[in-house]
C-alpha cells in the first residue's frame, strides 16, 4: 500500500496555559500520495474554549522524517521522529468552544503504518511565558480507529467546480470599475463615468488617472504599484490563462492604466506624486466620485522628504509592465523601462519610508521599512534588462538587510515575492530554502520545483474556499450566494441624478450596481461573515486583494490547461 493510510488524529488534545481543552476524535483521509510522501487531511471540534493558546502533539506509530502544516509552527520534533509538537500562530491564541480546527499536514519521506495513536498529554502545561513542558504525566491515546481511506494516486487537476475563466473575466472588470480619470469610449461599467478629472491641476501636474485604492476616492501610490507588480507577475507567469480565457487585451488594457498614471506621478528626477487625495476627508465622503468637490491635495516625495518603498515598488511595477508590453508595443515598453529605471535610482540615492515623508498616508498604509522593495526592485530591473548591477544589488542587499524570513507576502512586504523571484532567476538553493521554510503556501514556488503537490494543493484548497467551498463566495457577483453589500461607495450609489448620501450607506438593501469581480475581505477567524457594507472589515474591497487572488486564479488555469497537452 506504500505510505501509511491513516494517521489517527485522535492523537489530539489542545493544551491552554492553566487547563486543558480536549477535541472530540477526527478522521484522517490520505488525499493525494507519491513516492516522497503524501498530504493527509484532518479537523476536529473544540469541545471547550481556548483562551490562551494551543499546544497540538501528532503521534505517529513509525518515523515522519518531515512534516509541514499550515496551521501552526512546529515547536519540536522527538528524536525519533515520532512525536511532533505544534503550537499556535500568533494570532490563534482565542479559540470558541465548537470551532472546527481543519488543516492538512504533509509528510515526507515517512513509511507510517496503521494504528498511529495519539497522545492527550493530560496534565501537562506549556509553562506560562513559553518554554515549559509540553507533555506532562498522565498522557494516554485517546483511542484508535481513526478511520481507514486508501490513499489516492495523484492526478492532473481537475476542471474542478469553478469556472477561472470567467473569474478572470470578472477580476479584471473590478480594475475597470476603480478607474480614477477620463474614462475611454470603450469602458465596461456603465454605472462609472469619467472622475477625478483636475487631480494635481493647482499645483500644474496632470495627475488625473490611476485607480482607486478600495471603497473610496485616495489614490495611494504604494499599495496601488503593489498591485500593478503582482498582476502583471501573474501574467507573466501564467500568460496563457489569460489566452485561454479570451482576456489578454483586457488585462493589458489593466495594467495600462495605472503604468501611464504611474509614469505622469514621476514629474521629475527625484519627484514622485505618492498619493492623491485626504485619507481623512475623504471617508467623511458617502457618493459617487463623479459628484465630489472636495480638495484632493497630491503629495510627494522628493530628494528632501524619500520614500524609497514606494519609488522602488513603483519601479518593480513599471519594470514588470516594460516586460509584458515588449512583444505588442515596443516604443512604450521603453518608456516603462526608462522610469522604472529612474525611479530606482531616486530610492536608491535618498532612502527613507514613504508615509514618514507623507504623514497623511501613514494612517492608512503605513510602511513597515524598504528594505525589501529595495532589493524587490532591484530584482524586477535585473528581470527587465539582464544587467547584472541589477541581481548585484538585489542579492548584496539581500545579504546586507537579512532578508531570509518572512511572515507574509502583501503591499508592505515583499520579503517572501524576494525568495521566489531571485530563486526564479538565479536558482541558488538559499532562496529556494527560504522559500520552503516559511512560504510553503505561495503557489508559483510549486512550478519552480520545491515540491509542487502540497503547495498546489494548498493554493487550490484557498481560492476554492474564496469561490465557494464555504458554501458561500466571497466575490462579488460569481457563484453561490455572493456578497451583495460591498463597502464600496461607487456600486452602493445608484446613478445620477438620484442622490446618494450617507443614507444609501445605511441602506440594508443590496448595493445599486454589481461590483463584479471583487473580493471582499472575508470571515473572521471563526468563518463569521457579515454581508454589510457598515462592517467594513468584512465587505471591504481592495485592488490589493484582488491582485494576490486573480494571480493565484491564473496559477490554476495554468495547471488545468497543463494538464491537457
Amino acid at each position: 500500500m506504500g505510505y501509511m493510510s491513516v494517521v489517527s488524529a485522535s492523537l489530539l488534545c489542545l493544551f491552554l496555559w492553566t487547563h486543558h481543552a480536549c477535541a472530540e476524535q477526527s478522521r484522517v483521509t490520505i488525499v493525494n500520495e507519491w513516492n516522497t510522501g503524501f498530504t493527509a487531511k484532518f479537523g476536529f471540534r473544540l469541545q471547550s474554549q481556548v483562551t490562551n493558546g494551543w499546544v497540538i502533539i501528532l503521534t505517529f506509530s513509525k518515523p515522519a522524517l518531515k512534516i509541514q502544516t499550515w496551521i501552526g509552527d512546529i515547536k519540536s520534533v522527538s528524536a525519533d521522529h515520532k512525536r511532533y509538537v505544534i503550537t499556535n500562530k500568533p494570532w490563534q491564541t482565542q479559540l470558541s468552544a465548537g470551532y472546527e480546527l481543519t488543516t492538512d499536514v504533509v509528510l515526507t519521506k515517512a513509511r507510517l503504518g496503521p494504528g498511529a495513536g495519539g497522545n492527550n498529554g493530560g496534565g501537562g502545561n506549556t509553562g506560562g511565558g513559553g518554554g515549559g513542558n509540553t507533555g506532562g504525566g498522565g498522557g494516554g491515546n485517546t483511542g484508535g480507529g481513526g478511520g481507514v481511506v486508501k490513499p489516492r494516486p495523484t492526478a492532473p487537476p481537475a476542471p474542478g467546480p469553478y469556472n477561472y475563466n470567467e473569474v478572470l473575466r470578472k477580476s479584471i472588470l473590478f480594475y475597470e470599475a476603480q478607474r480614477a480619470g477620463r474614462l475611454p469610449a470603450t469602458n465596461r461599467v456603465p454605472w462609472r463615468k469619467s472622475a477625478t478629472l483636475r487631480d494635481g491641476a493647482g499645483i500644474g501636474v496632470d495627475l488625473s488617472g490611476g485607480w482607486y485604492d478600495a471603497g473610496d476616492f485616495v489614490k495611494f501610490g504604494l499599495p496601488m504599484a503593489s498591485s500593478v507588480t503582482v498582476l502583471t507577475w501573474g501574467l507573466l507567469k501564467y500568460n496563457d490563462a489569460y489566452v485561454a480565457a479570451g482576456e489578454m487585451k483586457n488585462m493589458l488594457d489593466c495594467i495600462k492604466w495605472p503604468l501611464d498614471y504611474f509614469m505622469k506621478a514621476h514629474a521629475g528626477k527625484f519627484e514622485f506624486y505618492a498619493q492623491v487625495g485626504d485619507g481623512v476627508a475623504d471617508h467623511e465622503y458617502w457618493g459617487r466620485p463623479e459628484d465630489m468637490t472636495m480638495a484632493r491635495p497630491a503629495l510627494k516625495i522628493t530628494a528632501q522628504r524619500p520614500g524609497s518603498d514606494v519609488a522602488a515598488e513603483t519601479a518593480a511595477a513599471l519594470a514588470a509592465g516594460s516586460i509584458a508590453f515588449r512583444k505588442s508595443n515596443p516604443s512604450y515598453s521603453k518608456e516603462l523601462l526608462a522610469h522604472a529605471r529612474g525611479l530606482y535610482e531616486f530610492a536608491r540615492t535618498y532612502l527613507g519610508k514613504y508615509s514618514d515623508s507623507i504623514p497623511r498616508a501613514a494612517k492608512f498604509y503605513k510602511s513597515a521599512g524598504y528594505k525589501d522593495e529595495l532589493v524587490w526592485g532591484a530584482a524586477w530591473l535585473y528581470r527587465a534588462t539582464r544587467e547584472n548591477k541589477y541581481l548585484y544589488m538585489a542579492e548584496s542587499m539581500y545579504k546586507r538587510y537579512f532578508l531570509s524570513s518572512s511572515w507574509a507576502f502583501s503591499w508592505d512586504d515583499k520579503t517572501a515575492g524576494v525568495h521566489l523571484l531571485l530563486y526564479g532567476l538565479t536558482k541558488k538553493p538559499s532562496y529556494g530554502l527560504a522559500i520552503k521554510k516559511y512560504l510553503a503556501n505561495w503557489l508559483p514556488a510549486a512550478d519552480l520545483g520545491l515540491n509542487p503537490i502540497p503547495y498546489r494543493q494548498f493554493a487550490k484548497k484557498q481560492i476554492h474556499y474564496m469561490l465557494g467551498d464555504s458554501g458561500r463566495s466571497f466575490v462579488v457577483g460569481f457563484g453561490k450566494n455572493s456578497p451583495q453589500r460591498p463597502h464600496h461607495r461607487s456600486s452602493a450609489c445608484p446613478s445620477s441624478p438620484a442622490r446618494c448620501d450617507w443614507g444609501n450607506y445605511r441602506n440594508a438593501g443590496p448595493n445599486a450596481h454589481v461590483l463584479y469581480g471583487a473580493l471582499v475581505g472575508g470571515p473572521d477567524r471563526y468563518d463569521s461573515f457579515k454581508d454589510d457594507r457598515t462592517e467594513v472589515k468584512y465587505s471591504e474591497v481592495a485592488t490589493d486583494y484582488n491582485a494576490g487572488f486573480q494571480s493565484s486564479v491564473a496559477g490554476l488555469r495554468h495547471l488545468q490547461l497543463a494538464s491537457k497537452r
